[in-house]
């Protein structure tokens, strides 16, 4: 393991077959200064005593927040020499004690004493350098024990833990017990000594269910639990908002559909996604085509390349759709047969595109009505103030009222003078909106409001013509008012509406950006890296080795091979503190690398990724209607063409009655 802020790394290595300075020439060898390791246990004798080993299942962690109160827990512990709690990717606790203080079971009340479920797994012994202190050993037999290794196999007992200086490394396993080292630049990115493969037997698959039922953690960790233990299973991963379990088994002593079956036992459906049988789509932007030869020239190019469905190309348009196999060819591998050629292409993104086009669509409507609530404040406040405030004030009740001509008093004339503009101007988007829904037969609130809006203003019109015709009426009753708060009020209401769905666009907007443009591919040749490449992320395939860098998202969801660092998961998870990840760990997509590099290999892509999956679930919610919006949208329909129905009963009840 590597400390970059520390500036300190901790080898494993067999010392049958090799020894510290060989080591410390491998690292000097890449380009790192390394100061003698000896230096470090110059301080006094080492002096070896026995230490027990208890590695603790726990269950019940949920962030980070969780293992800090269970180490808290065990290191308080009379006993406990050291403990390392580990929350992904099934919840572990190593704890290192000492046998004449305190015992196992100890440290499993402990744990239960915070709050959490244990389940002792193993206890072993470990010799352990008193100068190097008991965390190393900690450390050291974190990887012989751990069940959750890439490969499936463990460390062999035999390994010595040395911390050295100044360099950059990351361990691998041997499948025959020794140990296999893989140590890689940080700055170059190369690596320099190779690393057994991962599973030689072919035998270990990985298999995407999809499963419904579940509704919280406690879901996910019944799963799980459920088919950890279950022979032929090797790893279970399980995504509560993708609906989706990750399963590595051995298919030779367990199936899919046996798996399946385990799931449903558990009170799930689940079905198992087929690669063979699925069936993608991608919509490619093809430039430089030119006639109806190009076109052909690329369906023929695609047709001709295993795996492929079918291709349609649109000269106008400058797209090519096709459909294809995951399991046989990838994007990427498309592009390379469009490209080849001769022409331009770009995975085309029409739910990032359409998403961005709706929240620019969103903003003009909330500077439209901003400025539509503006102009009417700007009509409104004085209509207010000569109806209701300067008809009662001393000083200006003789201003409004003076008689321009007989029946026509000043402040009625102002306020038609204000109000017609705000009437027909700024309100006439009202006015459009309800002749549209009138002519589809529809009685929407637009109707209402320019039916109340528009009686009021021809009433008092009508009321200050017939003052000025017949002049019997020094003060008409007019009502102009009325027309300007209105439109004031609902202008103001979706302004307020169109800025909070403008907020949830922009949050949208802000997800799919997440996800990094670009990601850096591992190419290998035989087992040897031979080279890196820069590829969109749009290209990126189930099974890819990415290199990631200090400070760079995470582009896809994946599981950490090589190297070790700490991810800022805030965006996806909440957890406000870096988590740590090392080797067999599981990452999301999106969240932000910390200091270290590594290598990880691609599980999910595109949209099966958790990022995705999220984007996708807050675009059902703005889209799906909850019980009580769905009933206030049927009451909605009726209620217009009923509120016209009693005013108009209201108007002919007065009629007969005077």
């Amino acid at each position: 393991s590597v400390e970059l802020e520390a500036e300190q790394a901790t080898v494993e290595w067999n010392p049958e077959l090799t020894d510290v300075h060989r080591v410390v020439e491998a690292i000097t060898g890449c380009g790192f200064d390394v100061d003698e390791p000896s230096e470090r246990s110059s301080a006094g004798p080492s002096i070896v005593t026995t230490v027990m080993l208890a590695q603790v299942r726990v269950d019940g962690m949920t962030c980070q927040s969780c293992v800090r109160s269970v180490t808290a827990a065990l290191r308080a512990t009379a006993g406990v020499l050291d403990a390392v709690v580990e929350l992904e990717p099934q919840g572990w606790a190593r704890v290192s004690y000492d046998p004449h203080q305190t015992d196992a079971k100890s440290v499993m009340e402990a744990i239960e004493a915070a709050g959490f479920d244990a389940a002792l797994d193993s206890v072993t012994d470990v010799e352990s350098d008193t100068a190097l202190g008991s965390t190393s050993a900690i450390q050291s037999a974190d990887f012989a024990n751990t069940p959750d290794t890439m490969d499936g196999r463990a460390f062999g007992s035999d390994h010595a833990t040395q911390p050295l200086l100044d360099m950059q490394g990351a361990r691998a396993h041997s499948g025959s017990g020794e140990a296999a080292y893989s140590f890689s630049s940080n700055k170059s990115g190369e690596t320099l000594l190779d690393s057994e493969p991962l599973d030689a037997t072919g035998s270990h698959i990985s298999t995407q269910f999809e499963v419904r039922g579940m509704t919280c953690s406690s879901c996910v960790a019944a799963i799980e639990r459920g088919l950890q233990d279950r022979e032929g299973i090797h790893s279970v991963s399980v995504s509560l908002l993708a609906q989706r379990a990750t399963v590595q088994h051995d298919s030779n002593v367990v199936s899919d559909t046996t798996i399946a079956q385990w799931i449903e036992g558990l009170g799930f459906e689940a079905k198992s996604l087929d690669a063979v049988s699925r069936v993608s789509k991608v919509s490619l932007n093809v430039y430089g085509m030119t006639c109806a030869s190009c076109v052909g020239m690329i369906e023929r190019s695609v047709r001709k390349e295993r795996g492929v469905e079918s291709v349609s190309v649109s000269l106008a348009l400058e797209t090519a759709v096709i459909e294809y196999r995951p399991s046989e060819i990838g994007v990427r591998k498309l592009v390379a047969v469009v490209e080849s050629a001769g022409f331009d292409v770009l995975v085309a993104d029409d739910a990032k595109n359409n998403t961005q086009l709706e929240s620019l669509q969103r903003t003009r409507d909330i500077l439209a009505w901003r400025r539509r609530f503006v102009q009417s404040l700007f009509f409104s406040i004085p209509v207010i103030f000569l109806a209701k405030i300067a008809s009662h004030m001393a000083w200006s009740a003789s201003i409004v009222h003076w008689q321009v001509v007989a029946g026509l008093p000043l402040g009625s004339l102002l306020q038609l003078l204000l109000t017609t503009p705000l009437q027909f101007v700024v309100g006439g988007r009202f006015y459009a909106n309800a002749f549209k829904a009138l002519r589809h037969g529809n009685a929407n609130m637009d109707v209402l409001v320019t039916t109340g809006t528009s009686l009021a203003y021809f009433f008092s019109l009508f009321m200050l013509s017939w003052s000025v015709f017949h002049g019997n009426h020094p003060r008409p009753h007019c009502f102009f008012e009325a027309p300007a708060m209105l439109i004031t009020f609902v202008s103001l209401g979706r302004y307020l509406e169109n800025l909070a769905k403008g907020n949830a666009s922009a949050a949208l907007s802000t997800l799919m950006t997440l996800t990094p443009a670009q990601a850096t591919l591992i190419i290998y040749d035989g087992g040897r890296v031979i080279d890196e490449k820069m590829i969109p992320t749009e290209l990126i395939q189930v099974g890819d080795h990415l290199r990631v860098f200090p400070g760079e998202r995470i582009p896809a969801d994946g599981t950490l091979l090589e190297g070790g660092s700490q991810v800022d998961e805030s965006t996806v998870t909440g957890e406000a503190l870096p988590v740590r990840k090392s080797r067999g760990m599981q990452l999301v997509a999106g969240t932000v690398n910390g200091t270290g590099s590594f290598t990880m290999a691609a599980s999910r892509v595109g949209a099966d990724t958790t990022l995705a999956q999220i984007v996708q679930l807050v675009e059902e919610a703005q889209t799906a209607k909850a019980p009580i919006q769905a009933y206030a949208d049927r009451v909605a329909q009726y209620f217009a063409p009923c509120v016209l129905l009693l005013a108009l009963l209201t108007f002919l009840g007065w009629v007969l009655v005077s």
